[in-house]
């Protein structure tokens, strides 16, 4: 709900901050450094077990949430970029899933 009050500059702004402050906790914590598809896929398996975000699924270059806790792409566009150091675009946003292209 809280979400619904920040308009799309915003919400990217506030996932990406929370993103690096993720990539930050992988890099201290687990020696993760998100630089390849191999960490990054540790990454968003993480993601997908711990955190109840939805199933972070990466294939061939596309990363695919399906059934997604935020349903404002924009949010969890940034929160995946600041995290896994990267940019990202929206190809699609439906409430049961969210499909981004890396850049």
């Amino acid at each position: 709900m809280i979400l619904e009050h920040f308009d799309d500059g915003a919400l990217m702004k506030l996932g990406r901050e929370a993103g690096m402050d993720l990539q930050k906790g992988f890099k201290h914590g687990f020696d993760l450094e998100p630089v390849d598809d191999e960490s990054r896929e540790e990454i968003l398996e993480f993601l997908s077990s711990i955190t109840g975000w939805g199933k972070f699924i990466l294939e061939n270059k596309v990363i695919i949430i399906l059934d997604p806790l935020f349903t404002k792409p924009f949010f969890v566009q940034g929160y995946l970029e600041g995290a896994l150091n990267l940019k990202l675009s929206l190809v699609e946003s439906y409430p049961d899933r969210i499909v981004f292209k890396i850049l």
